[in-house]
């Protein structure tokens, strides 16, 4: 029997030192693959290949940090970065050598990213300590990564106070079972009798899909009929999302992005016949007083003589700004304006929509945000002068990204993107109603 035991170790012994010869033979090759998955951001399939490595290596503080880098890419996994991360800050280097595999320090930064993921995950408190921790690693001299901490830092203790306060409002969240599907769909724009809705719909957890689909549905005896693909009629080539419909939902505006390059468009439906019946006309590029610079969404005011629209170009208050530009005589989209900086920061504004009721619409990581972007109103009085921001409140914001609000009428209700059925993980279509606001 004690021949048998020895026997049976040294066999186990033999066979646990193979496997770790041979692991350590591939580690190299496997950490080239996922650098590579990385690189055309399949971040999902970089992050599984990673985390083999860790079954051999798991104390490799730059594996882990790639693992964390990897969550943190994605949309709704973020918070699952914190493990990894959580070991890479223990051994951090200023000479981080970026794409391989001898290197075994973590870039300092992922103390900044853990600080990010804490405060996604409401953990504020360990947020600020890893990011005071990242801080005392940069040097002085760096003004725009030490802006970047502190307004972190900012976002957190906005949080810690908004905790403690009311929110404004409560929302009511309705479902709509009808459009759901099996990957996200997000950006929903409506006509004003909410009786047309286009959205996109991508695939952005597991199995990530860079094709994005434009939707059309019509609600008919109050129910949303099966919605029908656009891509193809407006050509899209995949790469649009909806930012506007029109009040008749007749007119829409795109947003093209696509390998850092961004591009507003619009399309028309067409009447056919006399039975109504129409097309969407091919998606058509606005001009270059639209298009300049790297720019976002986009919308009209109620009566679309003005387009607002967020850009990031020269002469603005830095990051992405919300501008405005008026329809001219001949029908074209006259110069651009910052709308100022009663709304625009330093920091980025987006996603603006004017109401029927003189309100603006829109989200920033300024103006106090908790984290990420959220969503604000503003209201303009009658001499062109825009009051001071408000947020929207905790019913609607969170210390994640909150970025996108199409309201309708006077913005009561409105229509957003939530994580919906847990089976996929993916985006679902809501409809959100203000009460007592």
């Amino acid at each position: 029997m004690k021949y048998f035991i020895l026997i049976l170790l040294i066999c186990t012994c033999f066979l646990e030192s193979f496997s770790q010869n041979v692991a350590k033979s591939t580690l190299k090759n496997k950490f080239d693959d996922a650098d590579y998955d990385y690189s055309i951001e399949d971040y999902y399939t970089a992050a599984t290949k990673y985390q083999w490595i860790l079954k051999y290596d798991s104390l490799n503080a730059n594996v882990n940090y790639c693992v964390g880098v990897c969550y943190m890419k994605t949309k709704f996994d973020k918070k699952k970065s914190i493990p990894f991360l959580e070991k890479a800050v223990k051994r951090v280097s200023n000479k981080y050598i970026d794409g391989t595999y001898e290197e075994k320090k973590a870039k300092s930064d992922a103390f900044l990213l853990l600080g990010q993921a804490y405060r996604m995950n409401n953990e504020l408190d360990k947020a600020v300590e890893a990011l005071n921790s990242y801080k005392k690693l940069i040097p002085l001299k760096d003004k725009k990564n030490q802006a970047v901490v502190d307004q972190e830092i900012e976002a957190c203790n906005n949080a810690k106070k908004n905790s403690k306060i009311k929110s404004f409002s409560s929302i009511a969240l309705r479902e709509i079972p009808e459009l759901h599907s099996s990957a996200s769909s997000y950006n929903p724009v409506l006509s004003a009798d909410e009786k047309i809705i286009v959205f996109a719909t991508q695939r952005l957890k597991g199995n990530v899909s860079e094709e994005k689909n434009l939707m059309f549905s019509k609600k008919i005896k109050n129910k949303w009929i099966k919605p029908i693909d656009l891509s193809n009629s407006v050509k899209t080539n995949q790469n649009m999302v909806p930012t506007f419909l029109s009040a008749d939902g007749k007119h829409m505006l795109l947003l093209e992005n696509e390998e850092g390059n961004s591009a507003i468009y619009e399309s028309r439906y067409v009447r056919i016949d006399k039975r109504d019946t129409g097309a969407w006309s091919p998606a058509k590029k606005l001009n270059k007083n639209i298009n300049t610079g790297k720019v976002s969404c986009a919308s009209l005011s109620p009566d679309g003589k003005s387009i607002y629209f967020a850009s990031e170009r020269k002469g603005g208050f830095g990051g992405m700004d919300i501008y405005k530009s008026e329809l001219t005589d001949k029908g074209d989209w006259g110069v651009a304006e910052n709308i100022g900086a009663n709304i625009n920061t330093p920091s980025n504004e987006d996603a603006p929509f004017f109401t029927n009721a003189n309100i603006l619409f829109f989200s920033s990581d300024g103006h106090g945000s908790i984290g990420g972007l959220d969503l604000f109103y503003c209201k303009l009085d009658g001499k062109e002068k825009w009051a001071v921001p408000v947020s929207l409140g905790n019913m609607f914001n969170t210390t994640d990204d909150d970025d996108f609000y199409f309201p309708i009428g006077d913005g009561s209700k409105g229509y957003m993107s939530l994580i919906g059925d847990e089976l996929t993980g993916e985006k679902d279509i809501y409809k959100v109603e203000i009460i007592n606001p």
